[in-house]
């Protein structure tokens, strides 16, 4: 074997030993930083996506009564601009597909579409690059280091939607359908050329980034050479395709499926929108500073930004420099060049928001430069690799892997932390996670009826407090209430749709037409998830005393509510529903040779307070959950011979109980003041992320 031969093996092995690497961190990326969920607009669309009917309705996680029409709904858009439609069905596909895998596997927070877009784009950046070069090797490269990206690596710990994802894979498959096209024979040729219009056709219906990729590719048909037969024809048919779906946003999607009450934004911007020569001075500003993140970012100082970081970044972008001019790394690549300087362009100059760095501006919106951008790299790559020589390529690949690196340790550390606006851990996730392993290992038994905050409207609710919540997490409390409300039926509608889990009926298809008495009274036990308390149904319905025969609320003279017994959450117990107001009861406590306890449940609409009273002991307690079930018990007087409940509501509430039960029988008293029989009242052994309330 000569030296060239023992060189060239040498490269593979190196270029191996760089994306084991790569891979490897990425992997150990996934398993170590735990997965934020995302924005009100994320949470809103996949609940929404669970809802039956186009204007919403109860969950389902049917795949078979899936109305692919939601996708032409505004309701159900993320975002003002109508031309998602394409990225708008698999919104509202995924979340009942997720349902299925939280079923099977448990609950996760991390998308696997999104991990699969993620992989599917490192692997046309390194297809695209061996189109161009003819060698696999610089496509690996470039490949292996889009995986630690901040791009990447800050998009999967917080998943935002799919557009841009599908955008930058359309993108890529467009270039590699009119490469695949050099050395294909006529009828090849045009099923690429066909190809490449039905993708950039889809496109105009994924994102907004796909009419002003449209420059840049019109400057590829006119100067890529083997493009040079077909040029008037495709820039035509392309062209023609970019009209016709402007004609559809404006004319035909708003009507076509189902009436809109808004109008597509289409319109609205070109109303408002100024002369194109102001739009671009006012951003030309902002696109200096995007195109300075794009880089910064990709090559090794993302923010947080530390003095020893800036130094290694600085300096590994300067030797990156030195290498792409002693080497010259551009030569023979100039139309890829173009290609990314046009569209960054375009992109930050008129499309991309008007310098101000919203919603995870550099992990999201900047997705298709990022990728273009590599792909310019492993070009520069096959140069370097072509010379032959192992010393220069084992310093381009080293000073890769320290912006690898850079990323890598910068982004972990400030995703690790937990800023106000940080992970949902500190909030009660793990929680929630939490409750299949303790479903599968029977800790609760099932039924279980779950409580947790909720609105009354179950319909509708949780869609208009995440689409007018600026933010999850400063809700009304901490735990912040929408997080129950939102992920809750998400991660578990399978269990919700059989049985195994209950809250609200009429939330659920499946059980909306149930009587909501026999629904709860079936439950074995009520998990206070909040609280970080279960209940035992069971034992506190054998250890009921007989309820009264008949319970009266008053609320001033004259108004009077009479509760009526019936089998529900407590068993055979006093049930009653409450106008707004400020309502009293009464119960005559029997003698007893054992101490007893007044057991309650109560869910209400709007504010609520309830104050429980025997002799000496009151509690006062600020009712928080909505209309969720929540229970509470007191510890009566030894001495006295009766109670009293005072429940003040800002709007309707239905009330069950108060019941008596020996006090041994629940978990307000010690230990060893209860009875051997089960307490009707379990703290939870492991409550983690948030305080008990």
């Amino acid at each position: 074997m000569d030296t060239l031969d023992r060189d060239r093996e040498r490269l593979k092995l190196l270029v191996c030993a760089f994306a084991l690497v790569m891979v490897g961190l990425f992997a150990v990326f996934i398993f170590a930083v735990p997965v934020r969920t995302g924005t009100p607009q994320v949470f809103r669309l996949r609940y929404y996506a669970l809802q039956d009917g186009l204007e919403g309705g109860p969950l389902s996680s049917s795949l078979g009564n899936f109305d692919w029409r939601k996708a032409f709904v505004w309701r159900a858009s993320d975002t003002e601009y109508r031309q998602r439609q394409f990225t708008q069905f698999f919104e509202m596909l995924t979340p009942r597909l997720y349902a299925h895998l939280y079923y099977a596997f448990g609950p996760f927070m991390w998308l696997p579409l999104s991990l699969l877009c993620a992989l599917a784009i490192g692997f046309l950046i390194a297809l695209v690059v061996r189109q161009w070069t003819g060698s696999w090797l610089p496509g690996v490269v470039a490949g292996g280091f889009w995986l630690l990206t901040t791009e990447v690596l800050v998009g999967h710990h917080a998943p935002i939607r799919y557009a841009k994802d599908f955008a930058t894979l359309q993108i890529l498959g467009i270039i590699s359908l009119l490469l695949a096209a050099r050395s294909s024979g006529s009828r090849r040729r045009a099923l690429c050329f066909s190809a490449a219009a039905l993708v950039w056709w889809l496109g105009l219906f994924t994102d907004e980034y796909l009419p002003f990729l449209f420059p840049a590719l019109a400057v590829a048909i006119l100067t890529w050479p083997w493009l040079k037969p077909v040029r008037l024809r495709l820039l035509t048919v392309f062209f023609i395709l970019l009209g016709a779906g402007f004609l559809l946003f404006w004319f035909v999607l708003p009507d076509l499926i189902t009436p809109d009450f808004k109008e597509p934004l289409a319109g609205l911007v070109v109303r408002s929108f100024p002369d194109l020569s102001e739009k671009v001075v006012y951003n030309l500003k902002y696109l200096i500073l995007n195109t300075q993140d794009v880089f910064s970012y990709t090559f090794g100082s993302p923010p947080p930004r530390h003095t020893a970081q800036i130094i290694l970044a600085s300096l590994s972008g300067v030797l990156l420099l030195t290498m792409i001019y002693i080497h010259r790394t551009w030569r023979g690549w100039w139309r890829m060049m173009l290609f990314w300087i046009i569209t960054a362009v375009a992109a930050g100059g008129i499309l991309l928001p008007e310098g101000i760095d919203i919603l995870h501006q550099h992990t999201y919106y900047n997705r298709p430069l990022v990728v273009l951008l590599l792909v310019v790299v492993g070009l520069f790559t096959s140069n370097i690799f072509n010379r032959g020589r192992v010393r220069p390529a084992l310093s381009w690949l080293g000073l890769l892997t320290v912006c690898g690196l850079l990323n890598y340790f910068t982004i972990i550390p400030s995703l690790r932390s937990t800023p106000d606006k940080g992970f949902l851990t500190v909030y009660g996730l793990e929680d929630i996670l939490q409750l299949d392993a303790r479903l599968k290992s029977g800790d609760l038994p099932v039924p279980v009826m779950l409580s947790y905050p909720q609105f009354r409207d179950v319909v509708d609710g949780v869609y208009h407090e995440l689409e007018y919540l600026p933010w999850h997490t400063l809700d009304d409390g901490n735990p912040p209430w929408s997080l129950y409300r939102s992920i809750v039926p998400r991660l578990y509608i399978r269990h919700f749709e059989e049985g195994s889990l209950r809250a609200d009926p009429r939330q659920f298809s499946a059980w909306r037409d149930t009587d909501e008495g026999i629904y709860r009274a079936e439950a074995l036990c009520l998990y206070d998830m909040p609280a970080g308390t279960v209940w035992d149904l069971t034992g506190l319905r054998e250890n009921i005393l007989d309820p009264a025969a008949e319970l009266k609320w008053r609320s001033g003279p004259g108004f009077i509510q009479r509760a009526v017994p019936r089998a529900d959450l407590l068993g055979e117990a006093p049930v009653v529903i409450l106008d707004k107001g400020k309502w009293r009861t009464s119960l005559e406590v029997p003698l007893s040779d054992s101490p007893l306890a007044a057991v309650i449940a109560v869910r209400h609409d709007g504010p609520a307070a309830l104050k429980l009273r025997s002799g000496a002991i009151s509690r006062e307690i600020e009712c928080d959950y909505g209309w969720s079930w929540r229970i509470f018990a007191i510890d009566l007087a030894a001495d006295s011979s009766g109670m009293e409940a005072i429940l003040e509501t800002g709007g309707e509430a239905e009330v069950i109980g108060p019941v008596l039960v020996p006090a041994e029988s629940v978990a307000d008293l010690s230990a060893h003041r209860r009875a051997n029989f089960s307490p009707a009242g379990i703290p939870l052994l492991r409550v983690r992320g948030h305080p008990r309330r």
